[in-house]
């Protein structure tokens, strides 16, 4: 499609007067639906910044307009922004900070906590970003540094070279517990399965000796004989016995 202003791409949209105001003067370059995934994308530019907040709460009125309350498709707004000389690195690392740490919270909460905790600054295109030091931190470093670098190419154009440093840990272990941990991370790969798939699954629970935990799979696997109850959420497992 070519390119159109948002209002005659959505034109009957009703906007809370807050979200028209940042949204009237962007332009959407396309709009590309992915039937199998139930998602949306919308491609918009915009000649001034935009908060993340400000697109994910524009995402729902686009999700609801388009599709009604009760759909399950979902809308995602991929921003790009063509911004004049004033938004110099620095600037716009400023200006744009919250929303960045927003997004990184949707894309990782551990990543977000070790962002937020530390410091960000921007000298040219070399963008900063000192963490306390911990093998968690370590752990999360290629992740944080691709995260930034891809966003700020994609979003902006430019070519950012993130750079992480680490400052000595001063809070002790227990303070440094609290960091949580990505859904991906707690629940493993997640889906749905059929139990005679012939699939590895285990029933465990914490602080279950070996016996009971095979007494509970035993049990478990036995009561998902009952086709009622044969489709339910587990992990997938690998085929071996954990030790």
């Amino acid at each position: 499609m070519s390119d159109k202003a948002f209002y005659d791409v959505f034109p009957n949209i009703q906007l809370s007067k807050e979200l028209d105001t940042y949204l009237r003067d962007t332009v959407v370059k396309r709009v590309a639906m992915f039937n199998e995934a139930q998602r949306m994308e919308i491609y918009l530019e915009s000649t001034h910044l935009i908060r993340k907040e400000i697109i994910y709460r524009t995402e729902e009125e686009l999700r609801v307009y388009l599709f009604g309350a009760t759909s399950r498709v979902k809308v995602k707004i991929n921003e790009r922004y063509t911004l004049s000389g004033q938004y110099a690195p620095e600037k716009l690392l400023e200006l744009y900070k919250e929303s960045l740490l927003l997004e990184l919270s949707n894309e990782s909460h551990v990543s977000y906590r070790l962002v937020k905790r530390g410091n960000m600054t921007m000298t040219g295109q070399q963008l900063r970003i000192t963490l306390e030091d911990s093998g968690l931190a370590r752990g999360r470093e290629k992740e944080i540094r691709k995260f930034f670098e891809e966003l700020f190419l994609s979003r902006f154009g430019m070519s950012v070279s993130a750079v992480v440093s680490y400052a000595e840990n001063s809070a002790s272990e227990e303070e440094t517990g609290d960091l949580g941990s990505d859904a991906s991370e707690k629940d493993g790969n997640v889906e749905e399965i059929n139990v005679e798939e012939g699939l590895s699954i285990e029933f465990t629970e914490a602080g279950e000796s070996e016996k009971e935990s095979e007494t509970r799979t035993t049990e478990k696997k036995a009561a998902m004989r009952n086709p009622r109850k044969r489709m339910e959420t587990y992990r997938r497992g690998d085929g071996k016995k954990k030790g």
